[in-house]
């Protein structure tokens, strides 16, 4: 087994995998390397400045990639070089992965009017996506009785870190209805995709995807001063393991959570607190009732005509009888007349 082979066999998840051989290969051009081994005579000063410029590469080359591209690509570079005895310090060197949403940051408004804008089972995983920040693997392992808990751990497949997961009453009362209306989520990963892509044409609005409501959830976190590692540990990222027996047993982090679901609400309100949603529903109730009200007015004037016309009818037929009993009594009386005439000749 090669010193690359051996390397890659403690890497787990196959997705991980692939995109570590990438960068390691991209790397290993770079230097016109052709085998790992080839990294292991490498000074340790040495291979932090050939990381440096094989970062600066990247974004410059023939077919450039973004700064966040480029660090990624450099996370297996800093893997295989500390499987060989290497570890680079790069910390203050090479930027961080920007966790903030980069191109298209949605607001607060665009989520709710994709919300608004949809049906139930798109309200119930928006809700939940909203709560729980996993991978969409991860949460298509969520079952009903879990969500219905309010609070349960759950361990993330890729990087196999236990996180804490919470559930606000509004997602507990979408999957209710959403098991009592008969309704259900789409089973796969690409079904879950392929439903959000349809929900956000319809809001007119770009793709919501899961791994953009992971970074919106980072983002709040940090806008809302949240502890690192608190937030680290609500998205199932590697924390140090003091903190995250911390983490597991403290109070503090539903309600560092909360503050978070809080700033991510999925109904609009207005100053007075009262749910713009609920004005909505009433103004339908009552355009409802106006219409039901102008069908009632419709049906009883239709009615009123009928009765109208009936009465028209009843009076032509009597009007008719009336002259036809009047033509009967004038013929009589004539009849009486040539009677008496011919009575009084005789």
């Amino acid at each position: 087994m090669t010193l690359e082979e051996e390397w890659l066999s403690q890497i787990l998840g196959e997705n991980t995998k692939t995109l570590y051989i990438r960068g390691l290969h991209l790397f290993m051009q770079f230097l016109g390397v052709s085998k790992v081994e080839e990294l292991k005579g490498l000074e340790k000063r040495r291979a932090e400045t050939l990381t440096i410029q094989f970062y600066q590469f990247l974004q410059q080359g023939e077919k450039p990639i973004s700064a966040n591209s480029a660090r990624a690509m450099c996370i297996p570079v800093q893997s295989v070089f500390k499987y060989i005895g290497t570890p680079l310090q790069l910390k203050n060197k090479l930027p961080p992965i920007g966790t903030k949403v980069e191109k298209w940051r949605p607001s607060i408004e665009n989520l709710q009017k994709i919300y608004r804008s949809n049906d139930l089972p798109v309200k119930a995983w928006m809700s939940l996506s909203r709560d729980v920040p996993a991978r969409i693997s991860d949460l298509m392992t969520v079952t009903p009785e879990q969500i219905q808990s309010n609070e349960f751990d759950l361990k993330s497949k890729k990087e196999g870190v236990l996180g804490r997961v919470y559930i606000s009453p509004q997602t507990q009362e979408l999957f209710q209805q959403l098991s009592k209306s008969g309704l259900s989520l789409p089973t796969t990963s690409r079904g879950i995709s392929d439903m959000m892509e349809k929900a956000c044409r319809t809001a007119e609005l770009p793709m919501l995807n899961q791994h953009l409501w992971r970074k919106i959830f980072a983002s709040k976190c940090m806008d809302l001063g949240i502890n690192e590692s608190a937030w680290h540990f609500l998205l199932f990222k590697s924390v140090a393991k003091s903190d995250s027996t911390y983490l597991m047993n403290a109070s503090s982090l539903r309600e560092q959570w909360q503050k978070v679901v809080d700033a991510l609400p999925l109904e609009p309100k207005n100053g007075n607190g009262i749910k713009t949603v609920e004005l909505e529903n009433a103004l339908k109730a009552v355009e409802s009732e106006n219409a039901i009200s102008k069908t009632r007015i419709d049906m009883l004037q239709k009615t009123l005509e009928e009765q109208a016309k009936k009465i028209e009818q009843l009076g032509e037929n009597w009007d008719s009888l009336f002259k036809g009993a009047k033509k009967i009594v004038q013929r009589q009386q004539k009849e009486i007349e040539q009677l008496k005439q011919e009575g009084d000749k005789a």
